[in-house]
């Protein structure tokens, strides 16, 4: 065999290397194609035990996470305030902070301390409670507060199912109360700065009546009616003695 049959030989044999070649990266380009060609289909489920979403720059935005066995969702301003905190109380139920951004609760939703059911707490820039809505074994309540957190109104049910207002002055006394009978009739009270009743209008069996009391806490004039149901007044010392009527007996 001459030197052109043998070249001739191995350039023959270095073409089928070639094509074999050349077809598997074919057949290889191919199935990768129709790799990312086909149908895509989500995992069931993902773990992990802990998640964060982060923005562009790396800044962490939303983090799940678990503490103490229960479960825990924040959320964050790029520059790492908190804004929203989905997490547990002391007694290990659910609680919801929102946040003002600069380390401020402002918000409050958690279980009430009493009488379990739900609580909402509102706070002013300043972290001081201006608003309550909860509830206890009675019902619900509305609590107001003014600027350093301390109530000044009151919206509650009464111990026996009623309806009852409280307003109160800057000492934290009751100025005003309103509230219903034991019969179920309107009762209303107006005090003094010390929380001590003053007046008294309310509903007798027979019509209105109205009482004025003394510093003493003694009533000393009362505008009411009698069983006939006529209008009468009376008139009674600093000892809560009976001086004088105006009106019918009957």
């Amino acid at each position: 065999m001459n030197t052109i049959e043998i070249r001739l030989q191995k350039l023959e044999a270095s073409n089928r290397r070639y094509k074999r070649i050349v077809l598997l990266m074919m057949a290889s380009f191919a199935t990768f194609f129709m790799a990312f060609r086909g149908p895509k289909t989500a995992p069931d489920v993902l773990q992990a035990k802990r998640f964060e979403v982060v923005d562009d720059n790396g800044h962490v935005l939303v983090r799940l996470n678990q503490s103490e066995g229960n479960g825990t969702i924040k959320t964050y301003r790029t520059d790492g305030k908190k804004l929203l905190n989905l997490t547990y109380s002391t007694k290990n139920e659910g609680y919801i902070g929102v946040e003002d951004g600069k380390d401020q609760e402002m918000m409050r939703f958690t279980s009430s301390n009493d009488g379990g059911g739900g609580y909402i707490g509102i706070f002013n820039p300043y972290g001081k409670r201006t608003m309550t809505l909860c509830n206890d074994l009675s019902g619900g309540n509305v609590y107001l507060g003014n600027s350093n957190g301390d109530t000044r109104a009151a919206l509650q049910c009464n111990s026996s199912a009623g309806g009852f207002l409280g307003l109160y002055n800057s000492s934290g006394y009751t100025a005003v109360k309103l509230t219903q009978t034991s019969s179920g009739n309107g009762d209303l009270y107006v005090n003094n700065n010390s929380g001590d009743e003053r007046v008294r209008l309310s509903v007798s069996s027979s019509a209105g009546n109205l009482q004025l009391k003394n510093n003493g806490k003694v009533m000393i004039v009362e505008l009411g009616g009698t069983a006939g149901e006529n209008g009468t007044i009376n008139t009674y010392n600093t000892s809560g003695t009976f001086i004088q009527g105006i009106g019918s007996r009957y």
